[in-house]
């Protein structure tokens, strides 16, 4: 390989050289010219370039001195030698070459000049003979002139005749082609003969007048045919209309008869192409299924194959009838009737077509995939009709914008569609059936999850099969389905809003729905759209705010929960305490409990039950029971002590519900003891009925709650040291 492109080199120099002895110019012999752009190392720029101009010899031997071992000076002397060599070849190779077209060039010289010389002999014996050709031909016409002349003569006479006989026979020929229906023939006898009968047909000559008068009334028959034709036959009325102009006749009126049935036709046409439209109503109506899909394309082909091809036909026609004289040149007025008639038919087919694109009712909905099937096509078939009638920029204007608005409209219905499965799942049907607020909870936030998950697949989907629907305003697409969940979460945040103050278990499954809205569906509906959607824009924090207006809803739903179980205990308290006693004469053992105490324990022991199967206590912390009743002043007086806890326990009792079990047992049981202190301040207590309550009840009561339900809660320790001291404030053997 090194050998060969060794020689290579060398033979490029060679004929570099060679070229330049012969003054050839620098492309002349292979690619290795002097100066060439393909310089070879044996070649390249600076002193080692023995072809440059300018070429110092002896630096150049020095520097190989300098450069190159002994071995090496040896290899480049041999090589330089075999260079010489071949050098001298070539130029013995290309002096024989130029010797050898010398000669043959010599050759051909001498040659032509023999074939030449024959050659002017021939030529000069040749013009003598046409000379003498030319003699005898003057002879011959000079004898013929007065024989041609009175040929032409009688030509002429016999001609005039001949036109004279038609002339006298066309009234009789014209009516004859009436009859037989042959109208073209007989238009065209008339209009061929009326020049000639205009100027000779009136005056001295009778006999032409009589002819121009048959055919004039041949003519008005003619014309009435002819309009009567017109009304009974439209599909012919340009070649009607062709005739009456050959005949003389204005096209005002013709011409408003033109436009009026022109456009009765393509009207009726783009009626029967968009009837599938106005029938099927919308897209969802019509394409649900390969038979609505069919029709469609029917649609379609009806207005790009015949509805199209019938206006270019018919402005065709228009413009070669009456935007036009006779010889083909322009004609300025009326210009635009046709153009309106026209755009008023497109206008027509594009609403057609925007209307059925623009609906989608959520009930019908279509699959995204026949969406952007149909849009495809609609698109296309419309794009093209555009290419053909570009100048109705009017009729095509938002075209484009209104494919956008319908995958835009159907992304918004299909968010509607999604609410509303959303509402379904959210609202507690079927609760029920399942044993626990806690399965009713999971699967329902299972449920919305998927119906999320599959909702954004099929939207990724959507935007990666959208083409040339989509692709433009793709980002667009990525923030249309992002705020439309978001919008979707805000629509079901205001719809659990509007179910505050549902009765019971409920409204605890209510509040943990929003939780798991909070804490799993708005998280998971943000991490789904980043990981299928990239998204250019950075989060913006509404999915937080959105998990925390939920989380705050859930702790409403919750309070109604505590404040709905409250109020069961308070008027069991209420009926047991007031309505069935009389504590001033109670006369019964006392040492036992209370039955009422018994069931409000037991009634909390079922709501812990139930809540702790729903909330957890995620490490919540009570405070150490601080007994106030313990640290009074003893000097201060009972009206003042009742009033001061009046006001101070407000705040802690009444105050936000934690979403806890201990949160919602302790502000259930707050409730329930506050009703115990008011019905025992409304009462008045005999010894008995002070013992009952107080030495058995109250404290079984206290010792059931820190035991087995709410624990050690310094409010409710305060609310029975309370209960405790309204119970001393009402005895009356206190």
């Amino acid at each position: 390989m090194e050998s060969d492109k060794s020689l290579d080199e060398k033979t490029q120099r060679v004929k570099s050289l060679l070229a330049s002895y012969y003054s050839l110019d620098e492309g002349g012999v292979g690619s290795g010219g002097v100066g060439s752009s393909h310089d070879t190392p044996g070649t390249g720029r600076g002193v080692e370039n023995l072809d440059r101009e300018g070429f110092d010899c002896q630096r150049y031997f020095d520097r190989l001195l300098e450069t190159n071992r002994l071995d090496e000076l040896l290899t480049r002397e041999i090589k330089l030698q075999s260079e010489v060599k071949q050098c001298d070849g070539e130029l013995q190779s290309l002096v024989y070459e130029n010797y050898s077209k010398f000669i043959a060039a010599t050759d051909t010289i001498r040659s032509m000049r023999t074939k030449v010389d024959g050659m002017e002999s021939k030529m000069a014996l040749v013009k003598d003979k046409i000379g003498r050709i030319a003699e005898k031909n003057a002879v011959v016409d000079g004898k013929m002139e007065q024989r041609r002349a009175r040929f032409d003569e009688l030509n002429t006479v016999r001609n005039v005749m001949s036109k004279l006989n038609e002339v006298f026979d066309l009234p009789d020929k014209c009516r004859l082609s009436m009859e037989r229906g042959a109208l073209e023939v007989a238009v065209r006898y008339i209009a061929s003969s009326k020049p000639f009968l205009e100027i000779h047909g009136s005056g001295e000559n009778a006999a032409l007048a009589r002819v121009k008068a048959k055919l004039e009334a041949c003519q008005l028959d003619l014309v009435a045919s002819l309009k009567e034709k017109l009304r009974t036959d439209p599909d012919n009325n340009v070649e009607v209309i062709n005739f009456l102009r050959q005949l003389g006749e204005t096209v005002t009126e013709l011409e408003d008869t033109f436009l009026s049935s022109s456009g009765a036709q393509l009207r009726e046409m783009l009626q029967r192409a968009t009837a599938a439209f106005e029938d099927g109503g919308c897209m969802g109506d019509l394409c649900g299924d390969e038979v609505g899909r069919a029709k469609v394309d029917e649609a379609l082909a009806g207005i790009e194959d015949e509805l199209v091809p019938c206006v270019l036909k018919l402005q065709s026609q228009y413009r070669g009838m009456f935007l036009s004289d006779e010889n083909g040149a322009a004609l300025g007025e009326g210009a635009g009737k046709f153009h309106a008639t026209v755009e008023s038919v497109l206008a027509s087919a594009v609403a057609a077509a925007k209307k059925f694109v623009l609906t989608h009712p959520v009930k019908t909905l279509v699959a995204p995939s026949v969406l952007l099937e149909v849009l495809g096509k609609v698109s296309a078939t419309f794009g093209r009709v555009e290419e053909r009638f570009s100048s109705f920029e009017d009729v095509w204007a938002g075209f484009a914008q209104c494919m956008e608005c319908s995958v835009r409209n159907f992304v918004g219905a299909k968010f509607l569609g999604l609410e509303g499965e959303l509402r379904g799942l959210s609202s507690g049907e079927g609760a029920e059936a399942r044993d626990s607020v806690a399965e009713s909870v999971s699967a329902a936030t299972e449920a919305i999850c998927g119906c999320f998950d599959s909702f954004l697949h099929e939207m990724r989907e959507m935007q990666k099969d959208g083409g040339s629907l989509i692709d433009p305003w793709k980002e667009s697409f990525v923030g249309l389905v992002e705020e439309g969940c978001h919008q979707t979460l805000a629509a079901m945040q205001d719809a659990l809003k509007g179910l505050l103050g549902q009765p019971g278990e409920v409204s605890l499954f209510y509040s943990r729905l929003c939780g798991g809205y909070a804490d799993v569906v708005v998280p998971s509906v943000a991490r789904s759209i980043g990981n299928l959607f990239v998204r250019q824009a950075s989060r913006d924090g509404r999915e937080d705010a959105l998990a925390g207006c939920f989380s705050d809803l859930g702790n409403q739903h919750l309070a109604n929960y505590v404040a709905f179980k409250g109020r069961g205990l308070s008027q069991l308290i209420r009926v047991s305490m007031l309505e069935k006693i009389n504590w001033m004469t109670y006369e019964h053992e006392t040492g036992e409990v209370y039955p009422v105490f018994r069931k409000i324990c037991e009634d909390l022991v079922t709501i812990e039950s139930q809540v702790s199967a729903v909330i957890s206590e995620n490490g919540r912390t009570f405070s150490s029971p601080s007994h106030a009743g313990h640290q009074r002043n003893a000097s201060t007086s009972r009206v003042e002590r009742n009033v001061d806890r009046l006001f101070a326990e407000k705040i802690e009792i009444f105050g936000k519900v934690e979403a806890t079990q201990r949160g919602v047992l302790s502000g259930i049981t707050k409730i329930a003891i506050k009703s115990l202190i008011e019905c025992i301040r409304l009462s008045s207590l005999n010894a008995k009925a002070h013992d009952l309550i107080g030495g058995s009840s109250l404290p079984y009561l206290r010792r059931e709650l820190r035991d087995r339900i709410v624990g050690v809660d310094s409010t409710v320790e305060f609310l029975l040291d309370e209960a405790g001291q309204a119970l001393q404030d009402r005895s009356v053997a206190a």
